[in-house]
């Protein structure tokens, strides 16, 4: 089975100790995602700073077990790919209970639901 993790390259004055954040997403046969719950929450707007980065500079460096790709990060808002990631989220982390309708979860900003594409 294949491991992957997503890179992001530290980019503000304030992270500038250290050159990458390390961050995982689900990984499924077609694509690779990355989400990030809490962003309408006091606690989220606190702690979650990687979206507001990936919005300015969408370039990341995905790592598949060895070897290293030069991707971006796209912003998925709605789609087939939605209810299959989210449910996938909550398996790993509510042992399958439901965080709510995935879409609207999406839609409405709570959950910023990414997708590894290439570079143009």
């Amino acid at each position: 089975m294949q491991t992957a993790g997503i890179l992001f390259p530290r980019r503000s004055i304030r992270d500038a100790q250290s050159k990458w954040r390390v961050g995982a997403g689900p990984v499924r046969a077609e694509a690779v995602h990355r989400v990030s719950g809490y962003m309408n929450t006091a606690f989220g707007k606190l702690w979650k700073h990687w979206p507001h980065e990936i919005a300015k500079d969408d370039r990341i460096l995905l790592r598949v077990d060895d070897a290293i790709y030069e991707r971006r990060l796209v912003r998925i808002m709605e789609g087939a790919m939605v209810a299959p990631v989210i449910a996938q989220l909550a398996e790993k982390y509510l042992d399958g209970a439901s965080f709510g309708d995935p879409d609207e979860a999406v839609r409405n900003g709570d959950m910023w639901l990414y997708e590894v594409a290439p570079r143009s």
